[in-house]
């Protein structure tokens, strides 16, 4: 059974991950610091290594997005975008154009998907922090188990997927 202050050190450890938008790598640093500080608890280690492995999975997620439109971006860039000036005129050819559309597609979709993913991060971490201040575990979904968590094997949510 979860004492109170277990609850209340889980549900701020949840929450300080929101750092993240004040303090460069908060969202590692707090966690990081109340795990060990309190690694007698289990149910609050617990939150603590899954919170820091889904801000590691969603770590993960943006740099992957972020090398592949930057290296969609920097061939782009490299297949010759050409802006021929005439006098009075500019002359674009039709490559340049096609070019120059698809590097704004490819920056759009990747301005979307980053604002899509820190929307559900912001909104899971907040469900993580209710979910903690009840006395329970949360599984945040699409994480990595960078760190070992016990809590969470393969049975366990099997079962609690079942009920």
């Amino acid at each position: 059974m979860t004492t109170k202050s277990e609850k209340h050190l889980a549900t701020l450890t949840q929450l300080s991950t929101l750092t993240q938008y004040f303090i460069p790598f908060g969202s590692f640093i707090f966690p990081l610091m109340i795990w060990s500080f309190n690694k007698h608890s289990q149910f609050v280690s617990e939150h603590s290594k899954n919170i820091i492995n889904f801000h590691l999975s969603m770590l993960l997620y943006l740099a992957t997005i972020f090398l592949i439109s930057g290296l969609l971006f920097i061939g782009m860039l490299l297949s010759g975008t050409n802006v021929n000036i005439v006098t009075d005129s500019i002359n674009l050819n039709l490559d340049a154009i096609r070019n120059l559309t698809e590097m704004g597609i490819i920056a759009s979709t990747a301005i979307l998907l980053v604002a899509l993913l820190k929307l559900i991060e912001f909104i899971l971490i907040i469900v993580g922090a209710a979910a903690a201040s009840e006395g329970k575990m949360f599984r945040y979904p699409l994480t990595i188990n960078f760190i070992n968590s016990s809590v969470f094997t393969t049975s366990e949510v099997s079962s609690a997927a079942s009920e």
